[in-house]
């Protein structure tokens, strides 16, 4: 039998034998007679502790790990498949050091990489995006002229529009996770994304190099929170950084970033708005 506990960007499966989980492309490998104790905790998740001092550890993992499920009656049946297999087996002294992990190996040769990737799928959204206009407006009611005209405006309005406010909202769905889960720690900060240098930066993205609670290092990652530019020389910052997804990490979330990025989603509003107008224009709803 194989039970399975997934949730939060993290993915969990027990045989029996060994405890998988993967998180971001980054699989661990865990012996059952690794494992020193089990329980569960509030909100439909698990808590699996390791054997022996983390204090060496590399793999990751810490000391123990929470796995969150959809429910607490999935968590339930997870757990009780974890103890019914720990009762058969003979725990180790040092269960840190049976603990396997897997990594995402880095782009090399002739391979993408993950910001070639990122371009080849943006290039086919784009593709995609384009073809669709082009059959509205050759299946719509305006001659083809007009259709034409209105299309490629509005088509480019609709990607300006569309980008500023997918960037507002993963801001705000940045800043809610940072501020429900998020763990502090201290970082360095190793440079800067400017935009809209004037003097004094509106958005000032530090680049942030820390090392997790789990003793994973990160380098360069920018902030998904600017800082505000003037008079601004600091070294070293606090941070929330997401155990799930560790490389999403942040300055504390300010109430002058949430003011800008409402203001910015506000500008993206009108171009976005005048896109579904020429959109309902090459239809043939009534009125149009």
């Amino acid at each position: 039998m194989e039970t399975a506990l997934s949730a939060r960007g993290t993915s969990a499966r027990f045989d029996g034998v060994r405890l998988r989980i993967v998180r971001g492309g980054t699989t661990w490998t865990v012996p059952a007679r690794a494992i020193a104790s089990v329980e569960e905790t509030t909100g439909g998740a698990v808590r699996v502790a390791l054997a022996g001092d983390a204090s060496g550890a590399r793999h990751g993992l810490g000391g123990a790990v929470t796995l969150s499920g959809p429910n607490a009656r999935a968590a339930g049946a997870f757990a009780e498949h974890l103890r019914t297999a720990l009762e058969r087996v003979e725990p180790v002294e040092d269960g840190h050091a049976l603990v396997t992990v897997v990594r995402p190996a880095s782009a090399a040769g002739g391979g993408l990489g993950e910001s070639g990737q990122r371009r080849v799928l943006l290039g086919l959204l784009l593709l995609v995006y384009a073809l669709g206009l082009w059959a509205l407006g050759a299946t719509g009611p305006l001659s083809a002229g007009v259709a034409a005209a209105s299309l490629v405006v509005g088509g480019a309005l609709g990607i300006l529009g569309g980008v500023t406010l997918w960037r507002v909202g993963r801001r705000f769905h940045a800043m809610a996770v940072l501020r429900s889960r998020g763990i502090g720690v201290i970082a360095r900060i190793s440079g800067h994304v400017k935009i809209w240098d004037k003097g004094a930066s509106l958005w000032l993205f530090p680049y942030l190099t820390y090392t997790t609670v789990d003793r994973d290092s990160y380098e360069r990652v920018p902030s998904r929170v600017s800082a505000w530019a003037w008079g601004e020389s600091r070294t070293s910052v606090e941070i929330l950084y997401d155990p799930e997804h560790p490389r999403r990490a942040g300055l504390p979330p300010t109430f002058g970033f949430v003011v800008r990025s409402i203001v910015l989603g506000l500008v993206g509003l009108a171009p976005t708005s005048f896109f579904v107008l020429v959109l309902l224009a090459n239809t043939t709803l009534p009125g149009f």
